[in-house]
């Protein structure tokens, strides 16, 4: 694991914190909140991930097995915030590229080279805890947006290791390591930038 603080500029951290009021403030439901992304190769939407029949998030809007790829604007969100989260993403990766590819080379290997990446700003409704997860791809990079205090990611390997939550702070760690988001209230929704990439080496 390696922990950034301050990984954003300023104003691209404000503007990421501004983007997270104005979700927050929206009358959207919050399964329509809960994550809007976009890659290296221009695809972009929205995942509506709320299964109330199943009690836990799933993906409902988009499915890479069947070749699916939704590009279209959520039609339960307003049109103006949307684009403006997209672009705020894209630029996102068109400038923070090469330090995340710095990052790889340090914590993942010498060779490490970017094939792709997929970048979400995701929104976590009003929650204890998440559910121990993993992911497969070879660096995956969590930056902290809101709130302001919260416990932080917590991570299973060999011993428990939590990382502090602290605004604009970058969290990484490599494929297959179990973690879980804490809280330490039972009021604050969660904000963060998440991005997961993958290395052609």
């Amino acid at each position: 694991m390696l922990e950034v603080e301050n990984f954003l500029d300023q104003n691209t951290f404000d503007n990421f914190l501004h983007l997270a009021e104005r979700v927050n403030e929206t009358p959207a439901t919050p399964c329509v909140k809960t994550n809007w992304y976009y890659t290296t190769d221009g695809i972009y939407g929205v995942h509506t991930r709320f299964s109330e029949k199943k009690g836990n998030f799933r993906d409902t809007r988009f499915s890479e097995k069947k070749g699916c790829r939704d590009t279209r604007l959520h039609p339960d969100f307003e049109d103006d915030l949307q684009i403006e989260i997209r672009l705020a993403l894209k630029s996102f990766l068109e400038n923070y590229t090469s330090k995340i590819q710095q990052v790889g080379e340090n914590l993942v290997s010498p060779n490490f080279n970017i094939s792709h990446i997929k970048l979400e700003f995701q929104y976590t409704d009003v929650l204890k805890s998440h559910v121990k997860h993993k992911h497969n791809e070879d660096l995956i990079g969590t930056i902290y947006i809101s709130p302001k205090v919260a416990k932080g990611t917590v991570f299973f390997q060999d011993e428990t290791y939590i990382v502090p939550w602290k605004p604009n702070k970058c969290s990484f760690h490599t494929k297959n390591i179990f973690h879980l988001f804490e809280n330490d209230t039972e009021t604050d929704k969660r904000f963060t930038i998440n991005f997961f990439v993958t290395s052609d080496n």
